[in-house]
């Protein structure tokens, strides 16, 4: 039935319109000449199109392996951690921020590029044309917390866009979320704990990096100014919502 759902959800999906309101940077620093020709270069190869999509919406076409997703990677530092540690699965990353794709594609070699995609638009396009049950994890690092009262409707982990990122995760898969701001953690908390869907399996020790991620520059900025980071591992226990 999932798929069944899903297949009529895809059929008016136009990759390029957001139908979205996307707040977020997409170009801040102005491109080096080596930065430019890595965007002209090798983000065609890697990169997630529309066609890519048509082919690939039903994931055994794509690949037998665990898909992993990271959304808005920044600079790539725990995208590139997690590809340089996990040979056996395939890598998405979603970062509409052209300098971080450029710092991103600085990091990887030739064999990187057969287990990791790009996706360079707002991650829910991406998600919604996706079939259920698709990614075994899903990272979350330090998205923008919207810390104003009036901004925080924008927080991409929210009550609403929550139901986008589970329908795509696999039963017993996980989503690894990480932030510095406390009432962002609590709000995420809060929102799993009442879905009744997941695990939370770090519940003794919210501060303790987990074991397939690295420390990014945002947690060391947040460390530095004695913020100590907290991240969430839950683990979803039921087949579809």
């Amino acid at each position: 039935m999932g798929n069944v759902r899903q297949s009529e959800r895809n059929k008016n999906i136009i990759l390029e319109k957001n139908q979205y309101n996307y707040f977020g940077r997409k170009i801040c620093h102005r491109l080096s000449n080596s930065k430019l020709k890595l965007i002209n270069d090798i983000l065609p190869k890697i990169k997630i199109t529309k066609d890519f999509l048509k082919k690939n919406r039903n994931k055994k076409n794509f690949t037998k392996k665990d898909i992993i997703l990271e959304v808005g990677f920044g600079m790539g530092d725990n995208l590139k951690h997690m590809i340089s540690n996990n040979k056996n699965s395939i890598f998405i990353g979603c970062e509409p921020y052209l300098n971080g794709i450029a710092n991103f594609l600085s990091k990887i070699n030739d064999n990187d590029y057969e287990r990791v995609k790009i996706f360079d638009k707002d991650a829910r396009i991406l998600l919604n044309t996706l079939p259920d049950d698709f990614f075994s994890n899903i990272i979350l690092l330090f998205p923008d917390p919207w810390t104003k009262q009036r901004h925080k409707k924008r927080r991409l982990l929210n009550d609403l866009n929550i139901n986008i990122f589970l329908r795509t995760l696999k039963k017993n898969g996980k989503i690894y979320f990480g932030t510095d701001v406390e009432n962002y953690f609590s709000e995420v908390r809060n929102i799993l704990l009442e879905k009744k869907i997941y695990v939370i399996e770090n519940e003794k020790n919210f501060y303790s990096l987990p074991k397939m991620l690295c420390e990014t520059k945002y947690a060391k900025k947040s460390i530095k100014k004695g913020i100590i980071p907290k991240y969430l591992v839950v683990k979803k226990n039921v087949d579809i919502l």
